[in-house]
């Protein structure tokens, strides 16, 4: 018995297949929000009250400074405090509900969480400082770079130490028990020993200094989560 075999071209079934696959990926970037979208809904859904905070308390801040402008930098002091302690509260917060193990299968894993929730805060305290420093530029009794040394420094330092041990923090207690005693340390260090040293250029060393730091410190942390991530990956697979 005689069996019909069908020629079919190679070239045109690899053209074929081509077509179909760039038809496919058109429809899933159609019906799949882009990935700047899903970064920016997480953000949204993640640091709604956050950045109601950081709005609301910037607005106090600045109305007790206007009112009590020798106290302004108690008032900006609390108000960073304020943010360094809402930040720690969502990390644990989602921690608490095992976030990070409902998250690991998708694309914004614990890795990449961390680091989006981690350079969410950063900027929006900056962002905040410089809402409030051409209020001290202004008013000539309250030198700009204090509140740059009480405020935006202290803040990257903290930023910096606490993402070495958040892994070692085991609460949100002990974690705002730290912070706290750093903060308070920072202070008294810099009103007893440092204050008198402030100028304008060793201000502006320290604060390029620290953000160093703090831009080579999240690139260490970024590597070393990615090289965590991967082994886990790879221990799954087997």
């Amino acid at each position: 018995m005689n069996k019909n075999h069908i020629s079919i071209d190679e070239a045109h079934l690899e053209q074929t297949i081509f077509l179909c696959q760039k038809e496919q990926e058109q429809n899933i970037r159609q019906t799949n929000p882009s990935l700047m979208q899903l970064i920016l809904r997480f953000m949204w859904l993640d640091f709604r009250f956050y950045m109601l905070l950081s709005i609301l308390g910037l607005m106090i801040s600045l109305l007790l400074i206007q009112l009590d402008t020798e106290n302004a930098l108690i008032y900006t002091t609390i108000y960073f405090f304020t943010l360094g302690i809402t930040a720690l509260y969502e990390y644990y917060k989602n921690r608490h509900y095992q976030m990070y193990e409902i998250i690991s299968p998708v694309y914004l894993n614990p890795c990449r969480s961390f680091m989006i929730r981690t350079a969410a805060i950063a900027l929006n305290a900056l962002c905040m400082s410089i809402l409030l420093l051409p209020v001290f530029i202004w008013n000539t009794s309250i030198p700009a770079a204090e509140f740059i040394v009480t405020s935006i420094i202290p803040l990257y330092i903290m930023q910096i130490i606490f993402t070495r041990l958040l892994h070692k923090i085991k609460g949100y207690v002990s974690a705002v028990v730290l912070y706290a005693l750093f903060y308070g340390v920072y202070l008294l260090l810099y009103l007893q020993f440092l204050r008198a040293m402030i100028t304008s250029s060793i201000v502006l060393l320290s604060i390029l200094l620290v953000s160093g730091i703090y831009l080579i410190n999240m690139w260490r942390l970024n590597m070393e989560l990615i090289d965590t991530e991967r082994r886990q990956q790879k221990w799954s697979c087997l």
